[in-house]
């Protein structure tokens, strides 16, 4: 699965391709943790350290990274500006900006090595393990897929839809009313394709998730290998020494 966008699933064979999505997932949720923790020297650059080598062993060509680094640079060079305008301390900035960085990356790494579907399974799992409230978890595993099969079916269209303007010579002889009108008129046609199908992909997974011989909704089910068991002793080990040495 190999999506037209340039923010997609890169279909390799990584050691991070394998990890469980769910542990991926949870281990996205823990470096939010030690982000939002008290600082500490140690964990901040075992955090950072962790998303390096994700990055590192993901097969991923480094020039995907660089053009999300080039996307976000204005963004981050703002926000500097701003807590330097605020007096804030440099140290504090610099660890902030940094820590807004990596999280960038650490995500687009996930969404590099994760398909749609996976996201969907493991999000599913992690709601079933922290099921407090009774929620619906394989509904919502099918929502959050589906959001992404959303959003990738309406972009690849609307790409699609761009190239052909640009092939056949833009819209140069139209007044800005009529560009403006073709504009909206496009979008709205592309976005009643895209909910459609969204529509059509969730009642086909409802459908998968019912086994109508036994009676009973399929559940989500990982085997975890011994690389799983490794990231989530890592993030136990800094909590535990956040605990311990920090708190």
């Amino acid at each position: 699965m190999l999506n037209k966008l340039d923010y997609s699933y890169n279909n390799e064979n990584s050691l991070i391709h394998k990890i469980n999505p769910s542990i991926k997932l949870l281990g996205l949720l823990f470096y939010v943790l030690f982000c939002l923790l008290k600082y500490n020297n140690y964990l901040f650059i075992c955090n950072v350290t962790i998303v390096f080598c994700l990055i590192l062993f993901s097969n991923v060509d480094a020039k995907r990274y660089l053009k999300i680094l080039f996307r976000w640079f204005f963004i981050l060079l703002f926000l500097y500006v701003l807590m330097y305008s605020q007096n804030m301390v440099i140290r504090d900035i610099n660890v902030i900006i940094f820590k807004i960085l990596f999280f960038v990356l650490y995500f687009k790494c996930l969404i590099f090595t994760t398909t749609r579907e996976e996201f969907g399974k493991g999000g599913s799992v992690l709601l079933n393990l922290f099921n407090i409230i009774g929620l619906s978890v394989r509904r919502i595993g099918i929502d959050i897929s589906n959001l992404f099969s959303f959003i990738g079916f309406f972009f690849n269209n609307w790409k699609d839809y761009y190239t052909s303007i640009n092939v056949k010579g833009g819209c140069a002889d139209l007044s800005i009313f009529d560009k403006a009108v073709a504009f909206f008129r496009e979008f709205s046609n592309i976005w009643k394709k895209s909910r459609n199908d969204s529509k059509q992909r969730k009642k086909d997974l409802l459908n998968k998730l019912y086994d109508k011989n036994l009676h009973n909704t399929y559940k989500y089910r990982y085997k975890l290998k011994w690389y799983d068991y490794l990231f989530v002793i890592i993030y136990i080990g800094m909590l535990i020494f956040y605990i311990l040495k920090v708190r």
